[in-house]
């Protein structure tokens, strides 16, 4: 009984790097199809990620330092603050555009991706 213990033991530990690799995978891969950005819709923060989008109700900050509220209001690194309107997104980098604009023009790169 203990071998058979101890044989599962060693055959979960031997495989779990297998599994572990096989999610970075997906992850990388789901990262680089889908448009990441933050979208105010109906007066709420929506965090959209590719044509799904979920209620944001925190403030978020990016990693460049900026930081939105759940109310829309956004604060610069350089410390201007802007309100972000409904249809308008802003990307992890800080840029604010309107969100039909953001989408296609991700859907461009990948079809210029594709075409390479």
């Amino acid at each position: 009984m203990k071998r058979l213990l101890l044989l599962t033991m060693a055959v979960c530990f031997a495989a779990s790097p297998l599994f572990s690799q096989a999610k970075e995978k997906t992850k990388s891969h789901m990262g680089k199809e889908m448009t990441h950005c933050y979208a105010m819709k109906d007066g709420k923060l929506m965090h959209c990620m590719g044509k799904t989008g979920d209620v944001q109700p925190t403030s978020v900050t990016l990693k460049n330092g900026t930081t939105i509220s759940p109310t829309g209001e956004v604060m610069m690194k350089d410390g201007s603050t802007k309100k972000l309107e409904n249809g308008q997104c802003i990307s992890p980098q800080g840029k604010i555009m309107s969100f039909e604009k953001m989408h296609v023009a991700s859907t461009k790169k990948k079809m210029k991706a594709k075409q390479s």
